[in-house]
């Protein structure tokens, strides 16, 4: 079996996921093609359903539609035009012949949306060890990543406990002796 992948990282944590990726227009595996091939920015979006390109991109290829479908905005259903194209990931991944829609509006910092007819090719993880994101995709998927069968975990808590004089984090506004750690006890105590 021959895999492909590649791994994208950031010196920080990253509420949005992105690289660079190359469009062209639409090749049979194998075929070289004849059509320029342009590097935009791509946000990786689960949830979006299919790729989607902005009018920018359709220009600078020349894309022909081939189809028209509905797409459900915040503002309600518009018919938007879909187009055949081959989609370059980093380090040799290539999806050929993919249907991709234009977008409506803008996509705030990019041109492509990589949606779920790529991401569920294959297996997508995402790392935010040491205050860096880090996302990798594979393909094709060659094992299931479940982080609770590699080991048993104890209940991490999203919250340092506070000391005993430090206000609760419950909101209430007593110290944290005076309220959840005293409920803590006496739960302890009635048993």
């Amino acid at each position: 079996m021959n895999t492909v992948s590649f791994t994208t990282k950031s010196e920080k944590k990253r509420n949005v996921l992105s690289n660079n990726v190359s469009i062209g227009k639409a090749f049979a595996p194998g075929q070289q093609s004849a059509d320029p091939v342009k590097e935009y920015t791509a946000i990786w979006d689960t949830g979006a359903t299919n790729v989607v390109i902005t009018k920018k991109v359709v220009e600078d290829l020349s894309l022909i539609p081939i189809d028209k479908t509905t797409v459900v905005t915040g503002g309600g259903k518009v018919l938007s035009d879909v187009f055949l194209i081959s989609v370059f990931l980093p380090n040799r991944v290539v999806f050929h012949a993919l249907r991709a829609t234009v977008a409506v509006g803008e996509i705030t910092g990019a041109d492509v949306l990589i949606g779920m007819d790529i991401i569920n090719q294959g297996d997508f993880a995402i790392s935010n060890y040491s205050g860096r994101t880090t996302f990798s995709f594979r393909m094709p998927s060659i094992e299931e990543t479940d982080y609770n069968l590699s080991q048993k975990q104890k209940p991490v808590s999203a919250f340092p406990t506070p000391g005993r004089n430090q206000l609760c984090p419950c909101g209430s506004g007593k110290k944290y002796k005076n309220c959840c750690i005293g409920k803590t006890m006496s739960t302890t105590v009635a048993r």
